[in-house]
């Protein structure tokens, strides 16, 4: 399993323009049969960050299906619905494995 984690901070005031984003982001993502995203919002910390958090089988399938969105126009609009509420340069992806067991 992998797990993939996007964060950005959001300009004040578009919250309700950010959720319609990634409601529509899910729309897509089920449309596709494809793993859709978490939206999470941080109890502590960046009062106007987002975290988007999605799991995945293995490395293999998340970059099948993220290179698929990236190809795909319905994909493309609907972040561009987020995307354009991201402050500038704060958008971070990143991709984790679970800890192996040292034995």
């Amino acid at each position: 399993m992998v797990r993939a984690v996007l964060r950005f901070e959001i300009t004040y005031g578009r919250a309700k323009e950010v959720i319609t984003g990634l409601e529509a982001l899910n729309g897509v993502y089920r449309d596709h049969d494809w793993a859709e995203w978490t939206a999470w919002a941080p109890f502590s910390g960046k009062g106007n960050e987002v975290i988007l958090t999605c799991d995945y089988p293995d490395l293999t399938t998340y970059l099948a299906e993220r290179n698929a969105a990236f190809a795909d126009a319905d994909w493309m609009k609907a972040w561009g619905q987020c995307a354009q509420h991201a402050l500038q340069g704060s958008i971070r992806t990143e991709v984790m494995e679970p800890l192996p067991h040292l034995g």
